[in-house]
């Protein structure tokens, strides 16, 4: 079990309920079989599940469909031999490592032999194949990279092969969606020690747009820099590289999201520490924890000034009262966060400028976040209190506070 002594309690209560969720189904997949079907891509279709008993209908994870039926002539482009659907090819790294690769391991376990192509369909709609990048490269130390096939549209198989999902968020994991990640990473790795740090924090600073859209990430770097982290930005070095960086340290860091999702790359005895930079429990984490069998320390270093949607594009870092709990237990040189009320403005400032920028005027949860309502709401009274100056106006923040009519009026009041 992660450790969570470094979460908001209610967000910790809301992770051991959707921890419980999970079942193991290690040795308990199926493997089904098919001849001279159509395939059709479906895209996702909304409150699909693996239990909703839909006929003649294959359901990926995230509500990703695709219709089965028995051939008929001349009713689409037709690939002969044996072919095993792999599912929906994710464009987005996390949900490539933990959704795409989810079919895969019948390969991987010896469970089937003597398979000429891999089916993917695309996530948006739009043929796409992996040329280059982690994708690729990802594909190459599989050792399947020569029999993917990645299409848009329907298309009629000769002898198909459907495994079971060995992962599906929120309700069970399986060891065999190990397997994949065991082999990739056993080709990758080198012979050669070389020269690896024993620390790793995995940074995304270096991303297009997140100085601008995480704010005080930069923040996050100095504090693992000073106590003897090696800054390492995954998209800097290749998926070869990551690897064998992963397994020479004995101590990984992250920040929460797909750039923790690595984490299924790693020797099982490093120690874990994963940034937490939203109130959401990340539910694809807590599967690769436990398919990894690694208990990781999660520590809530986030502010929410406000309410944002679901989209997980804009993250606002600070020094909590968790983030401090853990530096003090650790020893730790201190962070570098600035908490005057001139750095809480300008950090605000920033925020809801990108807040404007992205979202307008939505706020709110989305329906499948209901289940963390408590966990958002804590960090938001916590926020609320922490820049209640500004968000109440009795302090103006951007530029527009200053010329509008509750300032204006308090100006006027002062000057009587």
């Amino acid at each position: 079990m992660p450790m969570i002594d470094y979460l908001r309690p209610k967000k910790a209560g809301v992770y051991r309920r959707i921890s419980g969720d999970y079942v193991d189904r290690t040795g308990d997949l199926r493997i089904d079989e098919h001849e001279d079907v159509v395939l059709t891509p479906l895209g996702q279709l909304a409150g699909a599940s693996t239990d909703s008993g839909l006929a003649d209908v294959i359901i990926d994870d995230c509500d990703f469909c695709a219709s089965i039926k028995k051939s008929a002539p001349g009713a689409a482009v037709r690939i002969n031999g044996r072919v095993l659907y792999g599912g929906y090819f994710r464009s987005q790294w996390g949900h490539f490592l933990m959704n795409t690769t989810s079919r895969l391991w019948p390969l991987f376990t010896g469970a089937i032999q003597g398979v000429d192509k891999i089916l993917f369909f695309s996530d948006n709609n739009q043929d796409f194949i992996p040329q280059r990048g982690n994708y690729r490269e990802f594909l190459e130390l599989a050792g399947i990279l020569d029999k993917v096939v990645i299409v848009s549209g329907a298309v009629e198989v000769e002898s198909l092969i459907v495994p079971e999902m060995a992962f599906e968020h929120t309700r069970y994991f399986s060891s065999e969606a190990r397997a994949v990640f065991d082999a990739v990473r056993e080709s990758a790795m080198e012979t050669s020690p070389g020269e690896f740090s024993d620390k790793v924090f995995l940074t995304r600073s270096s991303l297009p747009g997140a100085a601008r859209d995480e704010i005080n990430i930069n923040k996050l770097d100095e504090l693992f820099l000073r106590n003897g982290y090696q800054i390492v930005s995954p998209e800097k070095v290749s998926l070869r590289q990551l690897i064998n960086i992963l397994n020479r340290a004995g101590h990984i860091a992250s920040v929460s999201g797909s750039t923790a999702h690595n984490f299924v790359f790693a020797g099982r005895d490093a120690e874990f520490i994963i940034v937490e930079r939203t109130a959401v429990v990340n539910v694809y984490q807590i599967g690769i924890d436990l398919i990894c069998g690694i208990s990781p320390i999660l520590i809530d270093a986030y502010r929410l000034p406000q309410i944002a949607p679901a989209t997980g594009r804009l993250f606002l870092y600070g020094a909590t009262g968790q983030l401090e709990a853990f530096i003090s237990a650790r020893g730790w040189s201190g962070h570098t966060f600035d908490c005057n009320d001139k750095a809480r403005k300008k950090e605000l400032s920033g925020f809801l400028k990108r807040y404007k920028r992205l979202y307008g005027y939505s706020t709110g949860i989305a329906e499948w976040e209901i289940g963390h309502s408590e966990a958002i709401s804590e960090a938001y009274v916590e926020s609320y209190a922490y820049y209640q100056p500004w968000l109440d106006r009795r302090v103006p923040v951007l530029l527009a506070d200053y010329f509008s009519p509750v300032c204006l009026y308090r100006r006027l009041r002062r000057r009587r």
